[in-house]
């Protein structure tokens, strides 16, 4: 009876571990994501027109899009996160909204600059690219939350909607 008892407290303490777990990591690799999007800002801000800005850039761009696919991938093996773990979840999505907003905005500063050394069109597809990637993450996270939570996560997103708009328009103009 005592080993049965032993037995029973370990398997229980397990799934408690297992959860935490799939939180820790999904915290992480939105850490990961919003590590990597700050990379991406410092090398808008950084850009002078020079061929070694612009493979800076396109580091910090390829090291973003990885970042995301690892960060999607975990998504789709997890469980739905509970209302408490999507809690803390939601806390490190909403320190990842500024992040991409301002991101967005250093590169609507800068659009007379990439125009001005002819890379404006370049651009304008590096910013697609990073508003399609940024919904494919989005889509990914809205799949691993309960349906309940997925309102909360839709309601600061217009943020980063408009700063997408208001950027793209400034290569368009």
């Amino acid at each position: 009876m005592k080993l049965h008892s032993i037995l029973a407290v370990l398997v229980s303490t397990q799934v408690p571990v297992a959860i935490c777990s799939a939180l820790q990591q999904s915290l992480s690799s939105m850490s990961q994501v919003h590590g990597h999007v700050k990379n991406v800002h410092k090398a808008v801000e950084s850009y002078n027109g020079g061929i070694m800005d612009l493979v800076k850039l396109s580091y910090a761009s390829n090291n973003l899009d990885r970042a995301i696919d690892e960060a999607m991938q975990h998504n789709s093996q997890r469980e739905p996160l509970d209302a408490d773990e999507f809690e803390h979840y939601s806390k490190s999505f909403d320190e990842f909204h500024p992040a991409v907003v301002e991101t967005m905005r250093a590169l609507g500063r800068k659009a007379s600059h990439f125009k001005s050394t002819g890379s404006k069109t370049g651009n304008r597809i590096v910013i697609q690219a990073i508003k399609q990637r940024q919904e494919e993450f989005l889509d990914s996270i809205r799949k691993s939350v309960h349906e309940d939570n997925v309102t909360a996560l839709d309601t600061g997103c217009e943020d980063i909607d408009s700063a997408f708009r208001d950027t793209y328009d400034e290569f368009w103009l």
